[in-house]
């Protein structure tokens, strides 16, 4: 995000996030079209290599109790607020001029 905000406005960082995290949600299915289309694997499997790997984070296989889905909004809430706080904090110490 630092690094699309160093270089984009803050709309076309957002926007570059917004596709970044999207074809990190679907690497299995970029990954299964570039190999039906003949593609060598030297050629895209470096590009996927560059996406994150949301998948990681799929909870569709986990199964929640009632009494943890609080749990799991507070911590979901909590690290969408603490990444959001360094976020900003780094955008601060970047867009200082004496760096």
């Amino acid at each position: 995000a630092m690094l699309f905000s160093q270089i984009m406005s803050k709309l076309l960082s957002l926007g570059a996030m917004i596709l970044v995290s999207v074809a990190g949600v679907s690497n299995e299915l970029i990954r299964q079209i570039f190999e039906t289309k003949n593609f060598h694997p030297l050629v895209f499997e470096p590009l996927i290599a560059l996406l994150p790997d949301l998948t990681l984070f799929n909870t569709s296989t986990l199964i929640f109790e009632p009494e943890l889905w609080f749990f799991l909004a507070a911590v979901m809430i909590y690290s969408l607020f603490m990444s959001g706080f360094y976020l900003l904090l780094a955008d601060m110490i970047f867009s200082r001029r004496d760096l």
